[in-house]
């Protein structure tokens, strides 16, 4: 979904609206909604509003960005065995093989 990387901005909105209406039609429940985080992140201007983040973009000159890249969905039958969701905030930001925050779900089986 993410053809041209100097828009960015547009093409994450569409992959939005188009992963919105392709889960309304299956019925999928998003379990990353409001997810518990294992830490607090760092201090940052202007300050984060929501956990639903796993990747964080800071280009010079400007705020930085914060973006769901994991995606957890769940079918119906599994939706309501979702005890909850976490986000695992790094420490060490470089040097662990991954540019986000790994992201999982408990269920009640």
């Amino acid at each position: 979904m993410l053809a041209d990387s100097r828009d960015t901005s547009t093409s994450l909105a569409s992959a939005a609206v188009h992963t919105a209406n392709l889960s309304a039609a299956l019925k999928m429940t998003d379990a990353l909604t409001n997810p518990a985080e294992s830490r607090p992140p760092k201090p940052d201007i202007p300050p984060v509003t929501t956990t639903a983040w796993t990747d964080r973009f800071k280009e010079s000159g400007k705020p930085a960005e914060y973006r769901l890249f994991d995606q957890i969905w769940l079918s119906p039958a599994l939706s309501g065995r979702l005890t909850d969701s976490e986000i695992n905030r790094r420490s060490n930001l470089t040097g662990d093989g991954s540019d986000h925050d790994p992201a999982w779900v408990r269920l009640s089986l």
